[in-house]
């Protein structure tokens, strides 16, 4: 049985359609996963930079420390002085608090920015997810258009 024309414009309408809802769909996702992977490339490098921000912070209170004592070596014509130890336990306690903040903030903000790359995965699948469901849509709504078309032939028995 011939098909006519406007139905094939219609099947081929809704192939068409459902083509570039696929490549949308697999665009969409394939942006998300490069948005991804940026995510993560800028969170390895925070934690780099949180490292280096921190040693830095270590080194600053390793040159302070050595700057005290000099003085205070000064001061004191060369000796030591309980004053001398109670500052440098107060210096080793203020670092070893200013380290663990800035490590806790580095974890804190690592863990925000791995989140958000799965989010965005997660973005990236659904829009493949939606595509389908779409699709399938189209292709009901092009079944339930071309039965409504559609005209069984009779069979009118002839006389003899």
């Amino acid at each position: 049985m011939p098909i006519d024309p406007m139905t094939a414009l219609q099947i081929g309408s809704t192939f068409f359609g459902i083509m570039g809802q696929n490549k949308a769909a697999n665009a969409e996702a394939l942006r998300a996963q490069q948005q991804a992977r940026q995510m993560e490339i800028d969170r390895k490098l925070a934690e780099a930079q949180a490292l280096e921000a921190q040693n830095l912070r270590i080194s600053e209170y390793n040159l302070a420390k050595s700057s005290n004592n000099a003085q205070f070596s000064f001061n004191l014509g060369g000796g030591e002085s309980s004053s001398l130890a109670a500052y440098e336990q107060y210096q080793r306690e203020t670092m070893s608090a200013d380290v663990a903040s800035s490590q806790r903030l580095a974890g804190i903000e690592g863990s925000s920015r791995s989140v958000a790359a799965m989010i965005e995965r997660q973005r990236g699948s659904s829009a493949k997810s939606v595509a389908t469901i779409n699709n399938l849509s189209s292709l009901f709504q092009l079944g339930s258009d071309l039965s409504k078309t559609y005209v069984p032939k009779t069979y009118t028995p002839t006389k003899k």
